[in-house]
């Protein structure tokens, strides 16, 4: 998943005591530890400053609740310094963080805008920002994901900071916390021809860890993500082998903390590869009764209904997260053309395909798991009639992904947790467009 592991929320009482000696995780430990400040607001704008609060006091519960590695300062606490001090690094000394949020809200069209950013308190240097909507006769962002999202996006900026205090030195002389912060990293930034070999780095630091702490939270979390990725699948050659490795540190990981979200959606989607849509659609409805608007698990949701024969009940679904987000992200659109493909809609699922495709990357068409929306358009484009653009999509196909030229190769080739794999109207489709057996 996208988020990163942020936890151990301290107490106000408790956020200053010391100790002899400083052991990762402990609250002697700075490394990963923020305090979220009163957000700045318009004059003479009591609305604005009810946002601020209100916003405030979701972002700084989100840092509290949605983490595994950091330490975040109670709101009073981050109040008062905020109230004392005038600089970042004032406020970040006194608290003793490493990071500062800051915000500012400012009229918008639709309401207000809040400019989030994380500031590094030794430097004072803004290292991400981003930006909530919130409706004009709103407190808080119309989908509760935007906080969570925001959280995310600034929680991996300061992870990526820590990572780079110590990127000089040799990985046997760092501790446990600091091979694993530095395996996920390694991990998260390469992509495409590099991705083998960012997994190799990450899982020979994740082992390095592991054999110094090996019940560690953090390093069978990040095991666990690395290798359930499907994004292993552009490199392995074993996919099963790092499957077996990702499910043997989930199985683990939910031992030592059963509520993580983040592993139980992951268990999801292992259900999902296995087969088990049943399972998985389960595990899914009991995590949107407490996010039902959480875009990833309706996202698996739509497609653990396209599965189970159920698109009618996934178009709904699908369509309201592409009209939450329209053009952002390939995985909307690209499932959304498969579940009103399933449906006989091939009109809309060649339009939402063309959208999907044009917005993917080189990796993204050549990958099993989305390169068969290529498929989809070719299957679509036949049904309708459209002979030339279906020989022309199948033409690109083809120029993306050498050698897969019949039905039984495609088959192959399309990994199982894609919506349409297996699906044989699909391969209808593609018999109709003059895709040989």
């Amino acid at each position: 998943m996208l988020a990163v592991g942020l936890a151990l929320a301290v107490g106000a009482s408790r956020l200053h005591s010391r100790g002899a000696a400083i052991v990762p995780y402990s609250l002697e430990d700075r490394r990963l530890t923020f305090a979220v400040l009163p957000f700045q607001v318009p004059a003479n704008d009591a609305h604005a400053a009810d946002v601020a609060e209100a916003v405030n006091a979701a972002l700084t519960a989100r840092f509290e609740e949605n983490s595994l590695w950091a330490q975040t300062t109670p709101k009073r606490a981050a109040a008062e310094a905020a109230a004392k001090y005038s600089t970042p690094r004032e406020i970040a000394k006194a608290l003793d963080v490493h990071f500062v949020v800051r915000g500012t809200v400012a009229k918008s069209a639709g309401g207000y805008a809040l400019a989030v950013s994380l500031v590094d308190g030794g430097s004072e240097r803004v290292l991400k920002s981003v930006t909530l909507d919130v409706p004009g006769d709103a407190l808080l962002p119309r989908w509760r994901s935007d906080l969570a999202y925001a959280v995310e996006e600034l929680g991996a900026a300061g992870l990526d900071a820590e990572v780079k205090r110590v990127e000089s030195r040799p990985a046997e002389t760092l501790d446990v916390r600091d091979l694993t912060m530095r395996a996920y990293v390694t991990w998260q930034t390469h992509h495409g021809a590099e991705a083998k070999g960012a997994y190799e780095s990450a899982s020979e630091l994740l082992k390095r860890a592991l054999a110094l702490a090996p019940d560690d939270r953090e390093a069978t979390w990040v095991t666990a993500e690395i290798n359930l990725c499907d994004c292993v699948m552009a490199w392995s050659k074993d996919v099963e082998a790092q499957k077996a490795i990702g499910a043997a540190a989930l199985d683990k990981y939910l031992t030592m903390d059963p509520g993580n979200v983040d592993m139980i959606e992951e268990k999801a989607s292992l259900y999902s590869l296995r087969g088990k849509h049943e399972e998985a659609l389960v595990i899914l409805d009991s995590l949107l009764q407490k996010e039902p608007d959480d875009p990833w698990n309706l996202w698996a949701k739509a497609h653990e209904l396209v599965k189970l024969g159920r698109a009618t009940e996934a178009v709904p679904i699908i369509d309201g997260l592409v009209a939450r987000a329209p053009n952002q992200y390939v995985t909307l659109e690209g499932l959304a053309a498969e579940v009103h493909y399933a449906v006989g809609d091939y009109a809309k699922a060649a339009e939402y395909a063309k959208t999907s495709i044009a917005h993917m990357s080189d990796d993204q068409q050549r990958s099993p798991v989305t390169g068969p929306l290529r498929l989809t358009l070719v299957a679509a484009e036949a049904e309708l009639g459209h002979l030339d653009r279906a020989r022309a999509a199948l033409a690109d196909f083809d120029a993306a992904v050498p050698g897969v030229r019949t039905l039984t190769a495609m088959k192959k080739w399309v990994w199982p947790t894609s919506a349409l794999a297996g699906y044989e109207p699909l391969y209808d489709g593609l018999r109709k467009a003059g895709v040989p057996e």
